[in-house]
């Protein structure tokens, strides 16, 4: 006898598979071949050599162009620089005559390669893209670099930062009380800080009101704001509480201020440096620079 409870059971395993088999037949097309879930559109992308590449799943973005191996650029050197940087391209497959270099969007001709793996090219100030005339101030960042060959072949790309230019700083210096020299530094070109060999000024004993009236001599070098004309640029107060009330000094030595220099001749403290990298400094009795070491 046929019961109840195995009626609903088959009745179940008949719905399921029904339910399987639509599921099968809506993924199908009418030739019976599952469709592919992810429809791309029909576009094409023209790589360099002329062959064309379509979208491709599972996110629809655009093959890879086929890789030119007739040409390929290895590396440049150097990687990085200012505009007006000299740059040299390494690779293989260069034209003897006409190569073109690819700079970002910029379009640059007629580059010669005598061994046919190297190309020397500028960083250039302003980029052209190719058939246009427009003008494009180059800034600093990356781009990307690659080789035309005069086949019309292109290799594939390399990339190079354009930084900064650099301020160039006079190359004069200031002598320090102590005789060393400091020359002048970026962002503002000023000169820097002499070292210091005496005790700093505190903001407290900038602000001190009440020196004690005790007689110990100390020499108060003064800021380097303060344009001296003569060695030393300093002055005689009774203590160091009484030089650090003065906001021109920087700080203190213990005992009195050297004398002047040159015999009373007061020559301005800069220094000329020389191509060995040493610097020479001003002297009497005309204080013309002194001469540079042979």
């Amino acid at each position: 006898m046929l019961r109840l409870g195995d009626v609903m059971n088959n009745k179940k395993w008949m719905i399921g598979i029904l339910c399987a088999f639509t599921l099968f037949i809506l993924s199908c097309g009418s030739n019976g071949v599952i469709r592919d879930p992810t429809a791309c559109t029909e576009e094409a992308k023209i790589c360099p050599d002329g062959s064309a590449v379509g979208r491709t799943g599972p996110n629809c973005k655009f093959a890879p162009c086929p890789v030119d191996e007739s040409i390929y650029l290895d590396y440049i050197a150097p990687s990085s620089g200012p505009v007006g940087t000299e740059v040299t391209i390494y690779g293989s497959g260069f034209s003897v005559r006409n190569n073109a270099v690819k700079f970002g969007s910029g379009y640059m001709e007629r580059f010669d390669s005598e061994d046919g793996k190297t190309i020397k090219f500028t960083v250039p100030d302003g980029l052209t893209p190719k058939g246009t005339e427009s003008f494009m101030k180059t800034s600093p960042g990356r781009f990307s670099v690659s080789v035309v060959n005069a086949e019309g072949m292109e290799s594939n790309k390399a990339s190079f930062t354009v930084v900064e230019t650099g301020k160039s700083c006079t190359r004069d210096a200031k002598q320090c009380p102590d005789g060393s020299y400091v020359g002048r530094t970026g962002p503002n070109c000023e000169f820097a800080e002499c070292p210091t060999a005496g005790i700093a000024c505190t903001p407290e004993e900038r602000t001190n009101q009440g020196c004690l009236a005790i007689y110990s001599p100390v020499c108060g070098w003064f800021k380097s704001s303060v344009n001296c004309v003569k060695y030393p640029c300093a002055g005689d107060y009774s203590n160091g509480c009484t030089a650090c009330a003065d906001n021109m000094v920087e700080y203190y030595t213990y005992g009195a201020c050297p004398p002047e220099l040159n015999g009373g001749t007061a020559c301005t403290q800069e220094a000329m440096q020389c191509s060995d990298g040493s610097y020479v400094g001003r002297t009497g009795p005309n204080c013309e620079f002194a001469s540079c070491p042979a």
